[in-house]
C-alpha cells in the first residue's frame, strides 16, 4: 500500500478545502451513491425483463419499466446536479488555495527568496496547484464509484459467482497498486522538471538582452529545449506505465466477464440458477470490477496529484518571516542606529561580522566602505529585518529592535538600492508605493525633490507613462530618480543607501546625487559607497575589514592617516 506520508498528503489536501470539505464530501458520497444505485437498478431491469419474457407475466415487465424510469431520472437530474456542485466547490477551493499560497510566499523571509528561483515558485503556484484539480475532481470520485452496493447485491443473488468476481477484482487492484510507487516517482520528476523549465523560461525572458549581447542565446535556448525533452521523455514513460495498466485491466475485465458467463451457463444447465439472475450478475459484475479497478487507479493516478500537492506543502511548511526579532541591548545616548558586538554568518558560510560595533548619531550621515563581501549590505539587511543576527545587540531610535514589529521597523526606513526596481505600471503608481494615500500634489513634489519632475514632464503621458517590467522603458538614471522620489514621499527618519549611484553614468549620477543629497537633509543616513568621491562630506566614514571596523573618521582625517581608507580611495576614486 501507499506509504503513510502519502495518505497524510491526501488528508491534508482535503483539509485545505476548510469549511467546504464537508459539503464536498457529501456531494461526493451522493454522486457515488447515485452511480452505484443506477448500476444496481440497471441489473434488476435486465433481470425483470428476461423474467417477463420467460414467464409471460406483465408484473416483471411493469416493475422493470418503473425501475428504468427511476434510473433515467437519477442519471438526468441528480447526477448532473452533483457534478455541477462538485466542480463549483473545487474551482472555489483552488482559487482560495492559490491565494493562500501566494500570501504565504509573500511572508517568507528574504533568505528563502535568495535561495530559490522565481521560475520554480511560479511553477508551484500554477502547475502544482492545477495538478490538485484532478485529485479533487476525478480521483476522489474513484474511491466510492460503483462497487459496494453492487457487491452486496451480487452476493444476495448468488454468492458463488460473486466470489469469482471479487477474487478477479482483488488481483486486478493489487496489480494496479504495484504501479503506484514508480508512477509517483515519475510524477515527482515531472513536477520538478516543470519547475526547472520555468526557471529557464524566466531566465530567457529576463536576460534576453544579456544573452544577445554575449551571443549566448543558443546556449540558453538549448537548456530550455533539453529540459523540455526531459519532460517529454518522463511523460512518455508515464504513458507507457499507464498503457501497461490499461492492458492489464482490460484483460482482467474480459477474463472476469467470460468467467461469469461460463460458470453461469454451466449452473443454468444444471438448474442451479436461472438465466435472468446470470444476466443481472453480469451487469453487476461491471460495477464490482469497476470498483476494484478504480481502487487501483485511485492509488496510481493520485500519485501525480500528490506529487504536486507535496511541493505545495513544502512551501506552506516554510516558516514565515517573524513579526520581530528578539535582539536585546542597552540604548546608547543620542543614537539613531547602534550595533554592538554583532556576529553573523550566512547559513553554511564562514563568519562575516565578528563582534561588530557601530553607532550612527541622529541626523548624521555615516558611510560604510570596504572590499566586496565584508558585510556592508548585510548590515542594511539587519536594519530592514531581512536577517536576524547570530549574536549581539541592535537598537533603532529610542527602542531595542526587539520592541518593533517588522512593519514598524520598515516604516522608519527608506531604502534606495543600487538597482532600483520599478513595478510594471505608471510612474505615478511607482512613486505612490512609498505612500499609498499620497495626493497627486505630493507625488509631484516628491518628484521635484528627486530631480525627476523635469524628465517626467517631457514624456508623452507624463506621470501616466508606463515604465514596463522592471522599469525597462526608462534609463538607469531615470529609474533611480523615481526610486529616490519614492523614498522622499515615504518621509522616513532613516535613509539607507546601498551603492545607490554606482551603476549610473556620470550625467545620471549627478542627477541622482542631487536628489540623494536633498533626501538626506535632516535625516539619519547610512550609506554604502563604492565610488568614494560621493561620500567626502559624510559625518563619519567607517572602513570595514575582517568583520570589524578597521578605521573610522572624516574623509580628510582618514586621508591624512594614509591607511586602509587611503588605499581604497586611490583604487576606487574617480
Amino acid at each position: 500500500m501507499l506509504k503513510k506520508i502519502y495518505l497524510g498528503d491526501l488528508f491534508r489536501m482535503i483539509s485545505l478545502m476548510k469549511k467546504k470539505k464537508w459539503i464536498y464530501i457529501l456531494v461526493l458520497i451522493l454522486s457515488c451513491g447515485v452511480n452505484a444505485t443506477s448500476n444496481i437498478i440497471s441489473a434488476y431491469v435486465n433481470k425483470n425483463v428476461i423474467s417477463a419474457a420467460e414467464s409471460g407475466k406483465m408484473y416483471f415487465l411493469i416493475s422493470g419499466a418503473v425501475l428504468a424510469v427511476i434510473a433515467f431520472l437519477m442519471g438526468c437530474i441528480i447526477f448532473p446536479m452533483c457534478i455541477y456542485l462538485k466542480v463549483r466547490i473545487i474551482k472555489h477551493v483552488l482559487v482560495k488555495i492559490k491565494l493562500d499560497l501566494f500570501k504565504h510566499i509573500e511572508k517568507l523571509p528574504i533568505s528563502y527568496y535568495e535561495n530559490s528561483h522565481s521560475g520554480e515558485l511560479m511553477s508551484r503556484l500554477i502547475n502544482d496547484v492545477n495538478s490538485m484539480e484532478n485529485a479533487y475532481n476525478d480521483q476522489m470520485q474513484m474511491i466510492g464509484v460503483g462497487g459496494i452496493g453492487s457487491t452486496i447485491t451480487m452476493i444476495s443473488l448468488d454468492w458463488r459467482l460473486a466470489i469469482i468476481t471479487i477474487i478477479m477484482g482483488v488481483i486486478s487492484a493489487r496489480i494496479d497498486i504495484s504501479y503506484s510507487s514508480p508512477l509517483r516517482k515519475i510524477a515527482n520528476n515531472i513536477q520538478n522538471s516543470l519547475g526547472i523549465l520555468n526557471q529557464h523560461l524566466s531566465d530567457i525572458l529576463s536576460g534576453f538582452c544579456t544573452a544577445r549581447m554575449f551571443n549566448i542565446s543558443s546556449l540558453i535556448t538549448d537548456r530550455f529545449i533539453n529540459e523540455s525533452n526531459i519532460i517529454a521523455g518522463q511523460t512518455i514513460e508515464r504513458a507507457k506505465k499507464n498503457s501497461q495498466l490499461s492492458c492489464i485491466n482490460y484483460i482482467s475485465g474480459v477474463l472476469s466477464m467470460v468467467g461469469i458467463y461460463i460458470v453461469g451457463a454451466f449452473m443454468v444447465t444444471k438448474n442451479m440458477l436461472d438465466f435472468s439472475t446470470v444476466v443481472a450478475i453480469v451487469a453487476l459484475q461491471k460495477g464490482v470490477n469497476f470498483m476494484f479497478l478504480n481502487l487501483g487507479n485511485f492509488f496510481v493516478q493520485l500519485q501525480s496529484s500528490l506529487a504536486g500537492a507535496s511541493r505545495i506543502f513544502e512551501i506552506l511548511d516554510e516558516a514565515i518571516e517573524k513579526e520581530g526579532y528578539m535582539v536585546n541591548g542597552n540604548i546608547p545616548e543620542n543614537s539613531m542606529i547602534a550595533l554592538r558586538n554583532v556576529r553573523f554568518a550566512y547559513k553554511g558560510q564562514s563568519t562575516i561580522l565578528k563582534n561588530f560595533n557601530l553607532k550612527v548619531s541622529k541626523n548624521s550621515i555615516v558611510a560604510l566602505v570596504g572590499a566586496s563581501g565584508v558585510g556592508k549590505s548585510t548590515i542594511i539587511k539587519f536594519l530592514l529585518g531581512f536577517y536576524e543576527v547570530n549574536y549581539g545587540e541592535i537598537t533603532i531610535g529610542e527602542k531595542l529592535i526587539s520592541e518593533y514589529t517588522l512593519k514598524e521597523l520598515r516604516e522608519l526606513m527608506a531604502y534606495v538600492p543600487q538597482d532600483a526596481y520599478l513595478f510594471d505600471g505608471t510612474i505615478e503608481e511607482n512613486i505612490r508605493y512609498g505612500k499609498m494615500d499620497a495626493s497627486k500634489d505630493e507625488i509631484i513634489e516628491a518628484a521635484r525633490l528627486a530631480n525627476a519632475h523635469d524628465f517626467i514632464m517631457k514624456m508623452p503621458n507624463k506621470y501616466s507613462t508606463k515604465v514596463g517590467e522592471g522599469g525597462v522603458k526608462l534609463s538607469g538614471g531615470q529609474k533611480q530618480c523615481i526610486s529616490i522620489a519614492r523614498a522622499f514621499i515615504k518621509n522616513s527618519p532613516i535613509i539607507l543607501l546601498d551603492e545607490a549611484t554606482s551603476a549610473l553614468d556620470s550625467e545620471s549620477e549627478q542627477l541622482a546625487q542631487k536628489g540623494l543629497k536633498d533626501l538626506m537633509k535632516g535625516r539619519t543616513a547610512l550609506v554604502i559607497a563604492h565610488r568614494l568621491t560621493t561620500i567626502k562630506n559624510a559625518d563619519m566614514i567607517c572602513v570595514i575589514e575582517g568583520g570589524k571596523i578597521a578605521e573610522y573618521g572624516k574623509h580628510e582625517d582618514l586621508i591624512r592617516k594614509s591607511g586602509r581608507y587611503m588605499s581604497l580611495y586611490s583604487m576606487y576614486a574617480d
